[in-house]
């Protein structure tokens, strides 16, 4: 019995930092576009895009004449923010990076920080 509770123990202990989100291949702010505290943004590029609110490939992006961005972080603020749907004329600032399949460029990823919206300015909170 001993040696049963002992091993549960060390299971769950093993498993309680990805559970809590920091730990395990994947975590944290560099799985997600942006860099880790200290390091440099590598092929994060800062810029400004207006353009479409658009679904695409069931992903949420945004066209505009240079390409199209698949936006992370904008469906938390469709739900706070009145009016912004699909088909809405936005102009986003944030973090863009490049999407690789085998090293050929097939997209960009987009990570909101500020949003203007009906001449309205939001600040993406994460």
């Amino acid at each position: 019995m001993k040696t049963f509770l002992i091993a549960a123990i060390a299971a769950l202990a093993m498993t309680a930092p990805v559970f809590a989100g920091w730990g395990g291949p994947g975590q944290g702010p560099g799985a997600h576009g942006l860099p880790e505290a200290g390091q440099s943004s590598g092929d994060l590029v800062s810029v400004t895009i207006s353009g479409t609110l658009e679904v695409v490939n069931g992903q949420l992006a945004v066209r505009d004449g240079s390409g199209t961005y698949f936006v992370k972080g904008l469906s938390r603020l469709m739900r706070s923010v009145p009016g912004l749907v699909v088909g809405a004329k936005v102009t986003l600032q944030g973090w863009s990076s490049k999407i690789l399949d085998d090293g050929t460029f097939v997209g960009q990823y987009f990570s909101v920080r500020q949003l203007t919206f009906n001449g309205q300015t939001y600040v993406a909170a994460y």
